[in-house]
């Protein structure tokens, strides 16, 4: 646990600055508030600032984030100053300095990729393990307990952790089986259409896909095929993709209506369009 005690020779103050605000006015009046009073900041008070000066433990600034360790141990001309600028979201940033010095910090779909995101940026490893262990709970529950994320919620998770690097693979990973085992929930969701191709073929392909039935699965993909047309048209598009959105189509749909062959054709002939078009564009 963190001492509320510190001498001053082991403070520096960190200003922080939030990028979301406009500039302050030049009588705007900074607040200063202590790491050493953390437990008792008033926070509603102090998010109503548009810059909050915060007086922390150089050295537990230093041991627990690798971001501050190497700006204030290392040979940065800042590790010699008394007063450090961070621009970054308040309420975010505030949570960080809770984790530091062992405060509590409650992980929400509102707010796990903005925590998760300061996390990485500031190296902090509790955070880290925190979100992690948050998202993997979540993405892992059964039954209407485990409908704690939307759907535009998951895509949002989905696309940081894809632009994150191989180090984040559990994001996606954890996104894809969360999206295979709730698919019917998906469906009915408005955010079904915007759900990424890439993340839209891993799922229908997925060992833990859940539906109903193939019948309600070739209807689903369907209405995805026909809401995202443009996409898929894209030369941009993965060709490797496409096939195999129309593979797994002719699949289902083969199986869901394999004995009223006219509804078949119907039901294929927007994939059949599809294709040719990516084909002849190709």
């Amino acid at each position: 646990m963190a001492s509320n005690t510190d001498d001053d020779d082991d403070m520096v103050v960190l200003r922080c600055i939030d990028p979301n605000y406009i500039e302050p006015e030049p009588d705007h009046e900074q607040i200063l508030i202590s790491t050493a009073d953390i437990n008792n900041w008033d926070l509603l008070f102090i998010l109503s600032n548009q810059t909050v000066q915060v007086k922390a433990n150089r050295n537990r600034l230093i041991e627990q984030s690798s971001y501050f360790r190497g700006l204030l141990s290392g040979s940065f001309s800042e590790s010699c100053l008394e007063c450090i600028s961070i621009h970054w979201r308040l309420e975010t940033f505030l949570s960080v300095l809770r984790c530091l010095f062992d405060c509590p910090v409650d992980v929400t779909s509102d707010n796990f990729l903005s925590l998760y995101e300061a996390a990485l940026f500031f190296g902090v490893e509790m955070l880290l393990l925190k979100c992690k262990i948050w998202l993997t709970e979540v993405t892992s529950l059964k039954g209407l307990s485990s409908l704690q994320l939307q759907l535009h919620e998951l895509i949002h998770i989905w696309k940081f952790g894809l632009e994150h690097g191989k180090a984040n693979d559990f994001i996606p990973e954890l996104c894809t089986s969360y999206l295979a085992r709730n698919f019917m929930w998906a469906v009915c969701s408005d955010s079904f259409s915007d759900v990424p191709c890439d993340l839209f073929v891993s799922c229908i392909k997925h060992l833990q896909l859940t539906v109903d039935s193939e019948k309600h699965l070739c209807d689903a993909v369907l209405v995805w095929l026909a809401s995202n047309k443009e996409r898929l048209q894209s030369l941009s598009s993965n060709e490797d993709d496409r096939s195999c959105i129309f593979k797994q189509v002719w699949r289902i749909c083969a199986n869901a209506y394999v004995r009223n062959y006219s509804t078949l054709c119907g039901s294929l002939s927007l994939c059949l369009s599809l294709h040719t078009h990516t084909h002849t564009h190709g």
